[in-house]
């Protein structure tokens, strides 16, 4: 049995689109890029780091699910 936190939530199709598993782990990995961003402006990780971090928080394309 599957279970998001989401489902516990009253929610219309729009609002379950927007914090979709999709959606909500590509707001993640965006905020991880910027996070990097900010702090190699900052000087607190080095330039080249935060460019692997951006790279690396590029979506990929979705794997199927294995069957459970």
């Amino acid at each position: 049995m599957e279970f998001r936190l989401i489902d516990s939530l009253g929610s219309t199709a729009e609002v379950a689109r927007v914090f979709a598993d999709p959606a909500m782990l590509a707001a993640m990995l965006e905020f991880e890029a910027a996070l990097a961003a900010a702090e190699a402006g900052l000087g607190i990780i080095p330039t080249a780091s935060a460019e692997v971090i951006a790279r690396a928080s590029t979506p990929a394309r979705p794997r199927s699910r294995r069957p459970s």
